[in-house]
This record gives structure tokens, sequence and C-alpha cells, in this order.
């Protein structure tokens, strides 16, 4: 990763949220000119390192959620905002959505939105594909309970931004209890889940054609 570059990014960034109201379309079009950028840049210096593009990009998405989270002072005080999937993981392909989940303490459903919907609003505005959700601990548990790829991404939820406290109470409280009571019933389940999808897509990495993503050998 291109520490100085990142963090030379970061500091445009903090300057263009300090220049501007998030509400000013001023903003908008000066982040997305610098999100246009840095993308370019991290495209011709890649070098044939996929995995550090992808950290790379990820890195960058990370320092526009920080300040963005910052310049919203007490509007997203006590709550968090995590990446979740492959994005969760560091790793953001060129053409992957930017998967977000805002978390709640209990009782803060309605702060919560009121600080997702404009946020939401304006990664759209500055050309991200964003995928999100906005829940409670509660929410999240109930969530992992009942659907396979929703547990995938909530287990590799990484904190980007906000509360500390409370993303420590989602490992312990959410995180931690699912994988002690559905650890091993969740390894077998994905086991299943890419046997299943390899025998659709190709089950030998020998494929002329292969689905780079999905099949036998594939990028996953």
């Amino acid at each position: 990763m291109n520490e100085a570059g990142t963090e030379a990014f970061r500091r445009k960034l903090r300057t263009a949220f300090e220049t501007y109201d998030r509400e000013d379309a001023r903003l908008v079009a000066e982040v997305r000119l610098l999100l246009h950028a840095r993308r370019e840049l991290l495209l011709e210096e890649v070098a044939g390192d996929g995995l550090a593009l992808a950290r790379d990009l990820g890195a960058m998405v990370d320092a526009l959620l920080l300040e963005y989270h910052r310049a919203a002072g007490p509007e997203g005080r006590g709550l968090a905002l995590l990446a979740l999937g492959g994005y969760g993981r560091g790793e953001l392909n060129p053409r992957s959505d930017v998967d977000l989940l805002v978390l709640h303490p209990e009782g803060a459903a309605a702060r919560a939105a009121d600080l997702a919907g404009p946020l939401l609003a304006f990664l759209w505005d500055v050309g991200l594909e964003i995928g999100h959700s906005v829940r409670s601990l509660p929410d999240a548990a109930e969530a992992m309970e009942r659907d396979l790829s929703t547990a995938t991404a909530l287990l590799e939820g990484r904190l980007v931004a906000g509360s500390r406290a409370l993303f420590r109470r989602y490992v312990e409280r959410v995180v931690g209890p699912y994988l002690a009571a559905r650890g091993g019933e969740f390894i077998e389940s994905k086991i299943r889940e890419a046997r299943a999808r390899h025998e659709f897509y190709g089950a030998t990495p020998s494929r002329a054609v292969p689905n780079v993503k999905e099949s036998a050998g594939g990028l996953r």
C-alpha cells in the first residue's frame, strides 16, 4: 500500500470537507473528482499486484467515510460505520460495490436513519455503488441467524468510523456468540455453498472460458 499517496489523498479530502458543508453541491463535485483521480492513479500504478490495488481502493473509501463521519459531528455520535464482506476484509475490487452497515444502539434507529440517508445519497452522488443496511445489535444477530450470505458479510465486519465501544459490543454480543454456537455449521454450509457454485459455473479450473469469480480456481 502506498502510504504517502493515501495520506495525501486524506489531506485533500479533509480540506474539501472543511471548505464546504456536506449539503453543498460543490463538495460532491470536488470529492467526485478526488475519487476519480485517486482511482485512476491506483489503476495506473498497479504493476500487476491486484491484491495491493484492492487494498488501496479499500483505503480510499475508508478515508472518505472517516471524513464524512467527522464532518457529521454530533449527528454521528454513538453510531458506527462498518465495512462488510470483501470491503470488510479491506479488499475492494475496481467494480465492486461498497457494502456498508450503519450500526446503532437500541433505541437510536431514528438517529441512525438521519445519518444514513444523507450519507448514502452523498456516496451515490460521488459515484460509488453502495450496498447498505441500518441495524441495531439485535437486528444484526437476527439477520445472521436468518441468512447465510448476510452472516458471511457480517462476520467480516470492520470498523471504519464511529464508536469503538459499539463495535466492541458487536463483536462480543453478535459475532462471538454466533461463532460459538454455529461456527462448525457455518463452515460446513460455506463448503456446500462453494461446491454447488463450482458445480454450476464449472467444477474445473481448466475451463477455456471460466467465470473468474464463481468457478473452481476463481478469484474467490
